[in-house]
């Protein structure tokens, strides 16, 4: 019998591993016979508002809070779809979005999220600010946005916080990316 295909989301500020725990996580599902997609990797075919981005820098940040909400609606959607075939790894959600807007201090109030497709598992990961930047340091291609440190008061530090209280399954991804892939596949029950 055939399990269902499962949502995987990945959170956390810039620098803390998610792209490469996400490809870590594809791999070990893909050894155990799991059919696995980034979604990361479909948005770059199909990308949907992405060539927005650009303009919206431009708009109050409430403006920018609506088109990342309708960002998420739609990516929930294709995602709906990606998931008849595929467990569906994702590399940030609508929660990500709620946590920067809430940091950068928009005042839109959100209703319902009911519509959005929940998450089968949602992991947080975090990461030692040293081990960040020294990870940081080695990446291929830095953005301006890798570059801001959590200190207290900073835009990753709020935005952490306000992730930290949506409840969402801590993973400390300080140690190496085979023990974060390791513990994550065991809290989803997966050997």
């Amino acid at each position: 019998m055939k399990t269902k295909n499962k949502l995987m989301v990945l959170e956390g500020i810039d620098g803390v591993g998610k792209t490469t725990v996400a490809l870590a996580l594809k791999k070990a599902l893909r050894k155990r016979n799991i059919s696995a997609i980034l979604y990361e990797s479909y948005e770059s075919r199909h990308p949907g508002f992405n060539p927005l981005k650009p303009l919206v820098k431009k708009i109050p940040i409430v403006g920018s809070h609506l088109f990342y909400l309708a960002g998420s609606i739609y990516k929930s959607q294709v995602i709906k779809n990606l998931l008849k075939k595929h467990w569906v790894i994702c590399d940030r959600y609508f929660y990500s979005t709620i946590a920067y807007h809430k940091a950068k201090n928009s005042n839109l109030k959100i209703g319902s999220l009911n519509d959005l497709l929940k998450p089968n598992f949602c992991f947080l990961l975090t990461l030692d600010k040293k081990i960040r930047k020294e990870r940081i340091r080695h990446r291929a291609k830095i953005t301006k946005s890798d570059l801001v440190t959590k200190t207290q008061g900073s835009l990753p530090y709020k935005m952490e916080k306000f992730l930290k209280a949506m409840n969402l399954e801590n993973i400390d991804n300080s140690t190496s990316i085979e023990e974060t892939t390791k513990k994550i596949m065991s809290s989803m029950h997966i050997k």
